[in-house]
Formats: structure tokens, C-alpha cells, sequence
């Protein structure tokens, strides 16, 4: 019984980190900008590849993505990273 309640403990906290950490923002695709001279709206995205923040933009006409952020600063608080 007191094993039982170990592992339900355990399993508890284990979930309750991960959910903590976890920013579904920064998993989305990175930022890459617009083709031609289509209206675009430039701020900072989280680069999965790299692991860190970077410029970028996007096309005003679909709306703005998950994966933006208004300056630097906010990205590396969402996400963390270089």
C-alpha cells in the first residue's frame, strides 16, 4: 500500500514539472517572413533548430502566429535560449 502511494506520488510531481515547463508557443513553427510585397509584421520568434530567439516576420493577411513575440526579451522569457 505505502508503495502504491510512493508511485502516484511520484507519477504526480513528474507531470506537474513537465507541465510547468512546457510553452506550446515555442513549439510551433519558426517565423519566415512573406514573398513579394505583401504586408508583413516583424518581431522576434523562438528557432527550434538553433535553440534560441531570432527576428523574424509574417504575413499580416493570415494573422499572427503563435511563435511571435513582440521583442526579444519576451521570447527568452517564454522559451528560453541564446
Amino acid at each position: 500500500m505505502q508503495a502504491n502511494i510512493f508511485v502516484f506520488a511520484f507519477l504526480l510531481l513528474s507531470v506537474a514539472v513537465a507541465a510547468y515547463g512546457y510553452q506550446p508557443e515555442c513549439l510551433e513553427p519558426s517565423l519566415y517572413g512573406c514573398r513579394g510585397d505583401e504586408d508583413a509584421t516583424f518581431g522576434w520568434t523562438f528557432d527550434r533548430e538553433d535553440g534560441g530567439c531570432r527576428q523574424g516576420s509574417y504575413c499580416t493577411r493570415f494573422g499572427q502566429p503563435k511563435n511571435y513575440f513582440r521583442s526579444e526579451g519576451d521570447c527568452k522569457k517564454a522559451c528560453g535560449g541564446a
